[in-house]
């Protein structure tokens, strides 16, 4: 089924976003499954009704969700302006990083990478000092994340040259 994911095979979930116009209610389903060892199945479902603005924060959960289904990979959400996390525009992946579990926390591993300058040394700084703002805007008193700057020591993942934040779980599935 498009739009279905999990990070196990015997694991679904999706998130749908309805909005009412006459009203301005907005609705967000978020359906989980799961078939258990012993082949018991667990159904979720929340329903979250708001009057507020929750498309482009539900929109990001998804892509980020989705991006975390692999291994590795690059987590969208990251926005920066004049060499700092802007931590309102990143907010939807702020949050979700704080959300994770903390067996989830142990093992990602994020990389922060900076590619606009034209010395190593200055991509370097900025993605440390990236990295550095995103690890206190993470933490959630209790579990730090690791986070690392590793510069433009991995290619981009477009054309735009804009800091990016590349994902790894250790070890592996």
């Amino acid at each position: 089924m498009p739009g279905w994911g999990g990070r196990e095979q015997n694991q679904f979930y999706s998130v749908t976003l309805r909005e009412d116009a006459t009203s301005q209610e907005k609705t967000v389903y978020v359906l989980y499954i799961i078939e258990r060892g012993s082949k018991q199945v667990m159904v979720n479902l929340d329903v979250l009704t708001t009057t507020g603005a929750v498309k482009e924060q539900a929109d990001m959960n998804t892509l980020i969700q989705q991006a975390l289904i692999s291994s590795q990979g690059w987590l969208p959400g990251l926005v920066t302006a004049n060499g700092r996390i802007d931590e309102q525009q990143s907010g939807a992946l702020i949050e979700y990083l704080k959300n994770l579990t903390p067996g989830m926390k142990r093992r990602l591993y994020l990389l922060v990478h900076c590619y606009d300058a034209s010395h190593m040394s200055d991509n370097i700084q900025c993605s440390q000092r990236l990295a550095e703002q995103l690890r206190l805007a993470t933490f959630d008193g209790q579990y730090e994340l690791n986070i690392d700057g590793h510069g433009a020591l991995t290619p981009a993942p477009d054309n735009r040259l804009q800091p990016a934040l590349r994902f790894v779980f250790w070890p592996g599935r």
